[in-house]
């Protein structure tokens, strides 16, 4: 359905662009997708505080999952869409415009999962500045979108409003919320995931050979985050923020090649054995992100602690 949002708006905004303008703000937009939350998400989870790394991924994961859920409920179209001016009124390249237009438009994903990611952040860390930084993040982010034309400002304000809500839940409850998931078995808990991948697989999706493709990855991720931290935090333990500032950056970047690494491996893998487009192809998706998850939280802290960059509860290794 076609919602009464402000097409006028949007386009009296792309009235002011300019080339520099449009270059700082495709910087932001890119900051909002999930390539940007994986490189703020490894360095606090790393360097700073690993149980606060740890909830913000599972935050951002969740409202990714459930941005994509809304898309598909209410179905309404990205400004100029209907009008055909897409290719006209978007800063986007021609390739990012066909990925684009074949997605629905509200709530906006960058400003929900900006309100929830960084407001969460916003509560919990002391430091004025840092709380300052959040909101800037969240601002900047979010109205990336309309300037750039792929977005309605009201999209922006759901945005806010849903992952405002969710930053609030998830500092209220997210301990013991927390506890409960700890006290299942770890039977449980893979089964309550593949009965959440697939609620989202059936819900978000055309059919059982048309996923919600944009969210199988996300599945993947927040599967492996899931189960294996518990396993780190028995078997290795590492101490986020343990060493000098160069081992911090250090931990940051093995970790960060730890999960491109695997993704561009077992991409490559999928790719030489299935379609992409095929059942086995989107299930190797889900695989392929999970291992890329796996590979972040279990096999980066066991590198980085063997190599001394942190210290270790567990594993016994590590030193300044």
């Amino acid at each position: 359905m076609q919602l009464p949002w402000g097409t006028d708006l949007v386009r009296e905004i792309a009235n002011y662009r300019s080339d520099g303008l449009t270059q700082f703000f495709q910087l932001f937009s890119e900051l909002g997708e999930a390539e940007g939350y994986i490189l703020v998400v490894t360095l606090i989870y790393v360097a700073f505080n690993r149980e606060l790394g740890f909830r913000l991924a599972i935050l951002v994961l969740i409202t990714f999952c459930l941005n994509h859920l809304l898309k598909t409920a209410i179905m309404n179209p990205r400004p100029f869409v209907a009008e055909g001016e897409w290719m006209d009124m978007w800063a986007a390249s021609a390739e990012r415009a066909r990925h684009l237009v074949a997605e629905y438009s509200t709530p906006s994903g960058h400003a929900m999962c900006a309100a929830a990611f960084y407001g969460f952040l916003a509560t919990q860390v002391k430091k004025r500045w840092a709380k300052v930084a959040a909101v800037t993040l969240i601002l900047l982010i979010s109205m990336s979108r309309p300037y750039l034309g792929v977005h309605y400002v009201e999209d922006i304000l759901l945005g806010w409003v849903l992952g405002g809500l969710l930053a609030l839940i998830c500092a209220r409850y997210a301990a013991s919320l927390g506890q409960v998931w700890q006290r299942q078995a770890v039977a449980t808990q893979a089964g309550l995931l593949v009965l959440a991948t697939l609620l989202i697989w059936i819900l978000g999706g055309d059919s059982l050979n048309q996923p919600p493709t944009p969210v199988i990855g996300i599945m993947g991720f927040l599967t492996a985050i899931l189960l294996i931290e518990p396993v780190e935090r028995r078997y290795v333990g590492f101490e986020a923020g343990s060493g000098t500032a160069v081992q911090r950056g250090l931990c940051h970047l093995v970790t960060l090649i730890c999960v491109i690494a695997t993704l561009a491996l077992f991409g490559w893998l999928s790719d030489l054995i299935f379609e992409r487009a095929s059942l086995m192809g989107h299930l190797a998706k889900f695989g392929r992100y999970a291992a890329a998850g796996a590979a972040g939280l279990f096999l980066a802290p066991f590198i980085f602690v063997k190599l001394g960059f942190a210290k270790a509860h567990a594993l016994g290794g590590g030193h300044d």
